[in-house]
């Protein structure tokens, strides 16, 4: 018997073994790797990045926390960010949006060069499975439109002007489009922008001419991606061309037949202007707000902008927070904080989620001082077109998902302006 065992070949041996092991992994189970291990995508960047850390090598089932901290620092300073649980493959994945997690963040430039340390722990005893780096690099430059000219009556119909651009991604395909409020966008393929991230590019003024009033206020808009080639299209950043004559310290709108001057001027176009904010719908007024307070206000259709004379500027012109006062009168709307949803960005100051379309709204047109943390989750709402329609409420705007749009306007933003200027009706 001794004899025949050892004339059995070594690899058929091995064989068997392999094929006995099977018999002990639990079905839909695959054997993962002794040492788990976290990747970061990307590795570095800006403290705006959202880092997506994936994990290999996990105990199929294990609930884990997933905590972000200065290189260095003790564990005490760490947030948690995420509390997925494994997967049957042994992988797990979370996203960090660092803007939230990294303090001094609102100066990006600052806090280049640090490192911060991603670390994946077990739920219930703390203990460290696994952890990676983050590198914050200096920000890449805020994409920049100029006009050539700024402005300006139309004295021959749907007259060039040129487009010039600034801080673009290197070597992509940009399409112009040309708009006014009433009018849809006119679009301009074919801009290619160079190494150094900049381009020029020529365009018509669709619809200008000598007949247009005054003050006409036309949109200029740069989008990643060919329109010809049918590229998707994702708004990059936007200028304004005024048709009248725009003084330093005051424009006017005929739309509306209000004007808009000082430091309310600026703070409106320095937080995007006609497309975000809307058209003015009163003058400058004293208003007594929400904390007792009087105030020099004028409200808008998206926005109402507040004077704080104890600020020191920029942050004197503040925005008004309508998104919790609206959402007073609306029953139903999930506004209880729940927990973090895999492949949303979750707030943990409100308790809410931010789904990916929405978030890049949010990060694109301003984030958080111009519309504030989520109060809501999304839910279905009945708007006053009488349509139902997917909606997000935070604390300065409420977000609409318009899918029967051609991008980029799939979002757009509540009118919550009128609403509450008409409930205070002030004296203008």
């Amino acid at each position: 018997m001794a004899e025949r065992f050892r004339r059995i070949p070594a690899v058929a041996i091995l064989s068997l073994l392999v094929t006995m092991s099977t018999f002990f992994i639990p079905s839909g189970v695959r054997p993962v790797a002794a040492e788990p291990s976290l990747d970061l995508t990307p590795f570095r960047g800006p403290c705006t990045t959202s880092v997506t850390a994936l994990g290999t090598g996990f105990t199929p089932g294990l609930g884990l926390t997933f905590t972000a901290q200065l290189e260095g620092s003790t564990d005490d300073r760490a947030t948690v960010f995420a509390q997925p649980t494994v997967g049957p493959d042994g992988t797990v994945a979370a996203t960090a949006d660092l803007a939230r997690i990294v303090p001094g963040c609102t100066d990006p430039a600052a806090v280049a060069g640090q490192q911060y340390r991603i670390s994946a722990r077990d739920r219930n005893t703390g203990s460290l499975f696994a952890y990676a780096l983050f590198i914050i690099t200096a920000p890449e430059a805020t994409p920049l439109l100029t006009l050539d000219p700024p402005g300006g009556p139309c004295l021959t119909q749907d007259p060039i002007i040129t487009v010039s651009g600034t801080g673009f991604p290197a070597n992509g395909a940009v399409t112009i489009g040309v708009r006014t409020a009433a009018t849809d966008a006119a679009l301009f393929p074919g801009t290619i922008v160079g190494a150094n991230g900049a381009f020029t590019s020529t365009v018509r003024l669709i619809g200008c001419g000598p007949t247009t009033p005054p003050n006409t206020q036309f949109l200029i808009f740069a989008y990643s991606g060919d329109s010809a080639s049918g590229d998707p299209l994702l708004q990059l950043a936007a200028a304004t061309y005024n048709t009248g004559s725009t003084s330093a310290d005051k424009v006017c709108f005929p739309e509306t037949n209000q004007c808009i001057g000082g430091g309310f001027l600026a703070r409106w176009r320095a937080t995007g202007g006609l497309a975000i904010n809307g058209y003015p719908l009163s003058g400058e007024f004293k208003q007594r707000l929400e904390d007792g307070r009087e105030y020099t206000v004028q409200y808008f259709e998206r926005v109402r902008l507040e004077y704080h004379p104890g600020n020191t500027p920029p942050q004197d012109i503040q925005l008004g927070q309508f998104g919790r006062r609206i959402l007073e009168g609306i029953g139903g709307a999930p506004t209880e904080a729940v927990s973090p949803r895999d492949g949303d960005i979750h707030f943990r100051e409100t308790g809410h989620n931010l789904a990916p379309d929405f978030f890049t709204y949010w990060q694109r047109n301003g984030g958080l001082d111009q519309f504030g943390y989520p109060l809501t989750e999304e839910f279905s709402q009945q708007l006053a077109d009488g349509k139902t329609y997917t909606v997000q409420y935070f604390e300065r705007a409420r977000f609409e998902r318009h899918p029967e749009n051609a991008q980029p306007f799939t979002i757009l933003l509540g009118q919550f302006g009128r609403q509450i200027l008409a409930e205070t009706r002030p004296q203008p």
